[in-house]
């Protein structure tokens, strides 16, 4: 009986250390954060006029609250004011690529 005890006391202690590494770990960020807003163009990009070829372009506006959607702060309308008027600009600059 003891030595099951030590056992599963012994369990039980790898299972608190591995969640709480996992924890860190996955709660850790993956990017630095002057990375989040940095715009990256590609302008190797080869665009060829075929009908049967369809272009479709999606962005993710997420509420139009950028990286503070991730975060518990206040976001007053300015913040969203101002991401729409990015996102019109980005649409637009997209649309004359087309």
């Amino acid at each position: 009986m003891k030595h099951l005890f030590k056992i599963l006391l012994r369990v039980f202690i790898l299972l608190i250390i591995g969640f709480t590494v996992f924890y860190f770990w996955a709660s850790s960020p993956s990017l630095e954060e002057n990375e989040y807003a940095k715009i990256i163009q590609n302008s190797d990009v080869f665009l060829e006029n075929k009908d049967s070829v369809f272009s479709i372009a999606t962005y993710n506006i997420g509420y139009l609250s950028g990286m503070t959607n991730n975060r518990p702060i206040p976001k007053p309308k300015e913040l969203f004011d101002a991401n729409l008027q990015k996102v019109k600009k980005e649409i637009k600059m997209f649309r004359q690529i087309l």
